[in-house]
């Protein structure tokens, strides 16, 4: 019997990344699983040549593409465009695979046997010198709780999944108007058609440190954060945020308002009120 080995595109986005560039992609070379490509695509770095010379250095071992600055979501789909694999793994230049991390996900492809998932794990957060701050240990989450439970918590590590290269052509590329939220408004768009489905190990190490994007951009987290979390409130059908929540629907919107309030997303929390009232009188949901 053929085993199971497509290939894997393992995509690093690169904007001024010198300084943890070439463990990102250390740790994608060092994968126990070997059919893989790294496509590293510089997005308009202005720091004198550094990123790229850091890239360049590997040679044919990667593949290299560079880009005017777009932001994150523009840098992966040049990536997607270019990528041979069958399956997408985005790895953050400053973030870390551990060995295992695809051998694993393909393994539970395989066990699966089935072509509508995308996998995700948990993971390990780091900071800037790469000493283990904590671990992420996401609560159990069945594919049919996956929108109510990433619109209450937020807690998916982008880099942790696995994506089959069908996803993207059923749900289209990341939203490049979108600075930070980019990767939740795809994965949400994703889950009306794949089963998010959990793999319940530590495969991957986040980095946490001054530089990072989401950082540098709080204006923009805030102000697409609320809408994000707006929509997704929105947009998850009523039966299924019922027996999500465990609560009547006024209750549902309820909990959501006073979360997103605590979050400090105030018109997405406003909207929940709103909607938990309208709920509560028999009202057809605004969209």
């Amino acid at each position: 019997m053929k085993r199971f080995e497509p290939l894997v595109s393992i995509i690093i986005p690169a904007y001024n990344a010198s300084d943890y560039l070439a463990q990102a992609i250390d740790s994608a070379l060092g994968q126990t699983y070997k059919n893989i490509e790294i496509i590293i695509v510089n997005d308009g770095s202005v720091d004198g040549g550094k990123t790229e010379a850091v890239a360049k250095s590997y040679g044919s071992k990667i593949r290299y593409f560079r880009k005017p600055n777009g932001g994150t979501g523009s840098a992966l789909n040049v990536a997607i465009r270019q990528m041979r694999g069958e399956f997408f793994s985005w790895l953050s230049h400053d973030d870390l695979y551990y060995p295992g991390k695809i051998e694993r996900q393909i393994a539970t492809y395989e066990e699966l046997g089935r072509s509508d998932v995308i996998l995700y794990c948990d993971f390990d957060l780091i900071d800037q010198n790469g000493s283990l701050l904590y671990t992420v240990r996401i609560p159990e989450t069945p594919p049919h709780f996956f929108r109510y439970r990433l619109t209450l918590t937020a807690y998916l590590h982008g880099c942790s999944l696995l994506i089959p290269i069908t996803a993207f052509d059923k749900c289209g590329l990341f939203d490049e108007r979108l600075r930070t939220t980019q990767d939740y408004d795809l994965w949400f768009k994703m889950s009306f058609h794949y089963k998010f489905t959990q793999l319940r190990e530590t495969l991957i190490k986040g980095r946490i440190h001054e530089g990072q994007g989401t950082r540098m951009l709080t204006e923009h987290v805030q102000r697409e954060g609320d809408d994000l979390f707006r929509r997704f409130m929105e947009n998850i059908p009523p039966a299924e945020l019922k027996v999500a929540s465990g609560q009547s629907l006024p209750g549902a919107y309820l909990k959501f308002a006073f979360n997103f309030r605590r979050r400090g997303f105030y018109r997405a929390s406003n909207q929940g009120f709103k909607l938990a009232l309208l709920a509560a009188l028999g009202r057809t949901t605004p969209r």
